[in-house]
């Protein structure tokens, strides 16, 4: 009887550590994804604003056009 008492712990055991494996590696991946993202964020370009055009202002408009 005791072995199959011994059996059944060590099965027991053996499935606690299989699911302690499973989340280790479940936050692995999910650290690695979380990493991934913040890279692909910091990795974006800033707008470059030497390539934009340039603004310039609008011409003055005599006031006599405007009546």
């Amino acid at each position: 009887m005791s072995s199959r008492t011994g059996l059944r712990m060590q099965l027991m055991r053996e499935q606690l550590q299989q699911e302690e494996q499973r989340e280790r590696e479940q936050q692995q991946q999910a650290a690695l994804h979380y990493m991934q993202q913040r890279m692909a964020v910091t990795a974006t370009p800033a707008i470059n604003v030497s390539n934009t055009a340039v603004f310039q202002p609008r011409p003055q408009v005599p006031v006599e056009v405007l009546k």
